[in-house]
């Protein structure tokens, strides 16, 4: 799978860049040099199987955590 950002309409606010990118993806990179490289002025990898994959490992992270929390 190579580079798969997609375009947006507006620009990303900085509070937001974790909804819509996976700074940590091994494909990060290449997506960044695509989106260079056409001149968009913001991007997501909303659409992107992986950035999907990241965010359900993220929440199971999340869940396990909270279940290893004693309780109070």
């Amino acid at each position: 799978m190579g580079p798969n950002p997609t375009k947006l309409r507006s620009l990303v606010s900085h509070e937001d860049v974790e909804k819509h990118r996976s700074l940590s993806c091994a494909r990060y990179d290449g997506c960044l040099e695509k989106v260079l490289r056409r001149s968009w002025r913001s991007w997501t990898c909303e659409h992107c199987p992986l950035f999907q994959l990241g965010r359900h490992w993220r929440s199971a992270e999340i869940d396990h955590q909270a279940a290893l929390r004693p309780l109070a």
